[in-house]
Order: structure tokens, then sequence, then C-alpha cells
């Protein structure tokens, strides 16, 4: 998976998605992997973000369904810090 993150007040708009489908092709070839597209974001997407990531095969993750994914996975800050020190030594 290939992740672009946005905090926000906001809505989300085009750029989000547009930024990701644009370093889609510099980090497959960077990493010779194909890469799944997800924009996640603890607001809202423009209808116009939710239909150009329609187009370009780009999954969006909102606020309510990460709230779900936290609250099903009991999530804890341990844990993300856990796995940010384990992906830190990878690089």
């Amino acid at each position: 998976f290939l992740i672009q993150a946005k905090q926000t007040i906001s809505t989300v708009d085009n750029k989000a998605v547009q930024e990701i489908v644009g370093a889609k092709t510099y980090y497959e070839q960077s990493f010779g992997e194909q890469f799944k597209l997800i924009v996640i974001t603890n607001g809202e997407f423009t209808s116009s973000a939710e239909t150009l990531s329609r187009t370009n095969q780009v999954q969006l993750i909102r606020r309510s369904e990460l709230q779900k994914f936290i609250s099903e996975n009991n999530v804890t800050i341990q844990e993300i810090t856990k796995h940010e020190s384990k992906r830190l030594r990878k690089i």
C-alpha cells in the first residue's frame, strides 16, 4: 500500500488524490513493487475527490471509517509506537 495521510479541520479535495496518483510511478520504480493507493483523513472528502479516486483506483478512508477500525481493533498508542520503531529500523 502507498498511503497519503491528511490531517485537517476541513474537507480533503482533489489535491490529495492527485498527489498520491502522481507519486505511484516513482515509488513503484524505486521499490520494484506494485502499490494499491489509499488516502486517509481525520476529516471528510469532497465529492470531486471521491469521483477522482474512483477513476484512479484510490481507496479513501474518512474519519468515521478510521474510528471504526480503531475501535474494532483496540489500537493503543503503545502498539503504534512499537510498530513505528520497527518501521524506522527498516529504513
